[in-house]
């Protein structure tokens, strides 16, 4: 079961690899310099996702599943609908390493709905998907770090979400 996230992607890796001090000291800007780092060290992961019947396959900066307004303390999905069976789903292409960094950055700082444009991005509500981790890299699981082969999730409408 999925409650609000799942990602992956060479800048997923800054959510892990950000140490407790760096996040105590510099809030959730430790983050940035953490994926920062990150760029120096690039990979482009192969991976195939269907989404309702529409597959994508690309060689990926970062994917990400999410039911909620929240991802890693930052406002990502600010007024969506996160009780209407659909998850939003975004996939940044890997191109240059600086402009996805730049495309990674906007996405944190503003939500998901200031990169709808960029060319390097595929942004949609889906029901049903699937992961082929076809290089069998990490991914982040409602904050927790984890790692698969396939998965087949599909989201189930009518729980509610408490907020405060």
């Amino acid at each position: 079961y999925i409650t609000y996230s799942i990602a992956t992607g060479y800048l997923v890796k800054s959510t892990y690899s950000a140490t407790e001090k760096s996040k105590q000291k510099f809030g959730r800007f430790a983050y940035f310099m953490s994926a920062l780092k990150c760029l120096f060290k690039l990979e482009s992961l192969p991976v195939t996702v269907t989404c309702d019947g529409t597959r994508y396959h690309n060689k990926i900066a970062y994917l990400m599943f999410l039911n909620g307004e929240n991802a890693g303390g930052f406002k990502l999905n600010k007024g969506d609908n996160v009780n209407n069976g659909k998850v939003k789903f975004v996939l940044i292409k890997r191109t240059n390493a600086f402009a996805n960094f730049l495309t990674f950055i906007k996405m944190f700082m503003f939500g998901v709905n200031s990169i709808r444009k960029h060319k390097s991005v595929v942004i949609r509500e889906v029901q049903n998907f699937q992961i082929e981790n076809h290089a069998n890299a990490s991914f982040i699981l409602d904050g927790e770090k984890v790692k698969f082969l396939k998965k087949s999730v599909q989201v189930k409408s009518g729980i509610t979400m408490i907020k405060k």
